[in-house]
């Protein structure tokens, strides 16, 4: 008997910095609960770095594919994202604060390009943010009525899990299923996310299964046909004010000094003398904007002498300036701009 397998779904990681592609840097993995729900419901998946494609048992007829008997009651899959590159956080846009990671789910979604986006901007946003916690006591006060619900396909109250060993109350989170959480202490309302592993873990996806709920991005339709959606997660680059800091000596006797890209107008300011972080002084010459870095830069910039003077011919001075790249540290400002700075030695 032959076994024919159709895709359920597919995930997705893209950034800016390649240019809108696919981040390969980035690893898809299904949590370990989840591991286990696909070995009972003979599931498949296939992963590659920054893409993911998850396989289930069909039926097929000559014009769709209906999963078979495996997948008969609503279901929520959990999977994690880990990031190789250890320059990531220098290209990277919004990164998570302390303790938090990225938080993705179909239940937040909307369609872009024929693919569907698991966030509510444009790209990652600082709303894309939640606490995860692996297996850990979380301690709550004594003093306000506490309630722990599990928000799910259906919410759940699991408060009857809240218990006080040695005089200290909280949860065990070993005793929860992975999940997204709600924990109210009185007027206080904490969310959280539980998974039984976190190691490495920087973001984690919420993929909710019912084909009757419409409240979120179908992954199957009404009839248990497949209805197969790539669901996206894009990344923006990070953006910083580039900052070329020029040895001045050798450019003393030039005047016109401008950085273009062979556009009408600069991306920088004009240059001005400067203490510079190395305690040396030189031109600086600073864009009028946050600029991003990407893998490939599309233009090339240049220095030029006699921009705008009359009776005087234009010169190149530096023909090609290098550009940040992602092994570029950064620095932020006294009023939290964040500065790239570049030196040019002549």
């Amino acid at each position: 008997m032959t076994i024919q397998y159709g895709i359920l779904f597919q995930l997705q990681v893209l950034h800016d910095f390649y240019n809108g592609t696919v981040d390969s840097s980035v690893i898809i993995e299904a949590s370990g609960q989840t591991k286990q729900i696909m070995r009972n419901l003979r599931m498949l998946y296939k992963r590659n770095r920054g893409n993911l494609d998850l396989g289930i048992e069909v039926t097929k007829t000559e014009n769709n594919a209906f999963q078979s008997d495996c997948l008969q009651e609503p279901l929520e899959l959990w999977f994690t994202l880990r990031m190789t590159d250890n320059h990531w956080p220098n290209y990277t846009d919004v990164l998570p604060g302390f303790r938090k990671g990225y938080f993705f789910s179909n239940r937040k979604s909307n369609e872009v390009n024929n693919a569907i986006s698991l966030h509510n901007s444009e790209r990652v946003s600082d709303e894309d943010q939640l606490e995860i916690i692996g297996n850990a006591f979380v301690e709550v006060s004594g003093g306000s009525e506490v309630t722990l619900i599990r928000k799910g396909l259906l919410d759940e109250d699991l408060s009857g899990v809240i218990q006080t060993i040695q005089d200290r109350k909280g949860i065990m989170t070993n005793q929860l299923e992975e999940g997204l959480y709600e924990l109210a202490e009185g007027e206080k309302v904490r969310s959280f996310i539980h998974l039984k592993s976190t190691t490495d873990v920087r973001g984690a996806i919420q993929i909710l299964i019912d084909p009757v709920n419409s409240d979120f991005a179908k992954v199957v339709n009404e009839d248990w046909t497949l209805a197969s959606p790539t669901f996206q997660i894009h990344f923006a680059n990070k953006r910083s004010i580039w900052c070329y800091l020029i040895s001045q000596k050798p450019l003393a006797h030039l005047e016109g000094l401008e950085i273009t890209n062979g556009s009408e107008t600069s991306l920088f300011e004009a240059p001005k003398e400067t203490m510079a972080p190395d305690g040396g002084r030189r031109l600086m010459f600073a864009s009028k904007e946050p600029l991003a870095i990407t893998q490939k830069p599309t233009q090339f910039l240049q220095l030029k002498k006699n921009m705008n003077i009359e009776n005087r011919s234009e010169g190149v001075v530096i023909d090609r300036l290098p550009v940040p790249n992602k092994e570029n540290l950064y620095r932020v400002g006294e009023d939290g701009t964040i500065l790239t700075d570049l030196f040019i030695n002549l």
